[in-house]
């Protein structure tokens, strides 16, 4: 099987390259890599092709660059729709990839073994591994998601399942891989979500279409986390607090919004609030309240809009 790997750049060219580095010792020889700089400040992606032609990897790999920051669903779909019409390479597969990753030389093989042998599935994840920090808690690494359309809420399980194939609701967005033939019928990405919650609501609809999702045991990967974004930043508060609503109004039944709303508001709303209150992090805080406001209003967001909201760097 062909395998498309799609990677985001925004003003993080040395993870990028680190990324590029771990993906040029791949042992799956059927890859093509497609990169987006994603309206970088200065753009990156001279450097970054420059970098990917000297590791000598095999794959010659596809440069772009967008003048403005699509979002992370916009910017996959602008990839994705370049691997899909490349005639030199057409891919069975799709997988979206964070530049903050950090992917072994087996990673890619698991995920192909299983797309193979489980036809009935069309969404694929990799067991993520963040690497411990000197002074923090050891991180468990994140396996089968799951999705509470009561709530809005999206929990990780962090136990690895003993099965090679874990089914679950969704799977983590970092190492996101996906039947070519299953993106181009949902559509893609939903680029009202802009970043964070796409991948949920893709593979919510995946399911409702039929497609089995599951996290694939063998296949593990290392996640620097947000780097991007500030762990408890404004924007990152504003796009959790916006998408949850959005994703409720999307795809919650009447009768589930009557709870999930209310929760947003009152018990993950709050808890945010206080949060933001007690550390003095008002930019959170206003990152929340904004959240509220965009999502119940059905407003939309770019990349102007954000620059405009908030300083602070995103990955998209």
């Amino acid at each position: 099987m062909k395998v498309a790997i799609l990677i985001l750049n925004w003003n993080g060219k040395s993870d990028t390259l680190r990324c590029l580095e771990s993906l040029s010792t791949s042992t799956h020889p059927g890859f093509q890599v497609y990169v987006l700089d994603n309206g970088s400040k200065v753009s990156e992606i001279e450097e970054i092709e420059k970098h990917w032609r000297q590791l000598g990897a095999v794959p010659p790999g596809r440069f772009t660059r967008s003048p403005v920051n699509l979002g992370f669903a916009g910017g996959m779909n602008a990839l994705a729709q370049q691997a899909l019409s490349d005639p030199q390479f057409k891919p069975d597969l799709i997988l979206l990839l964070n530049n903050d990753t950090l992917p072994d030389s087996r990673f890619l093989e698991p995920l192909i073994q299983a797309a193979t042998r489980f036809p009935s599935y069309g969404v694929f994840g990799s067991v993520v591994v963040t690497p411990d920090r000197p002074g923090e808690e050891t991180h468990e690494p994140i396996s089968t998601g799951w999705l509470n359309l009561w709530t809005g809420s999206t929990p990780f399980t962090h136990e690895v399942s003993d099965q090679d194939l874990a089914p679950c609701e969704f799977v983590h967005g970092c190492s996101f891989c996906v039947r070519a033939d299953l993106w181009k019928s949902l559509g893609g990405l939903d680029e009202d979500y802009f970043a964070y919650y796409e991948e949920s609501d893709f593979c919510r609809r995946a399911y409702v279409a039929g497609s089995g999702i599951a996290v694939v045991r063998a296949s593990q990967i290392l996640h620097e986390g947000s780097v991007s974004v500030n762990r408890f930043s404004g924007l990152q508060e504003f796009f959790m607090m916006r998408n949850r609503i959005l994703f409720i109004r999307k795809n919650s039944a009447w009768f589930q919004k009557l709870i999930a709303f209310p929760y947003s508001v009152f018990v993950y709303g709050l808890k945010r609030s206080a949060r933001a209150i007690l550390y003095r992090q008002f930019s959170a805080l206003k990152g929340v309240l904004l959240g509220l406001w965009f999502g119940f209003l059905g407003r939309k967001v770019d990349g102007v809009l954000v620059s405009g909201l908030f300083s602070k760097r995103r990955a998209a």
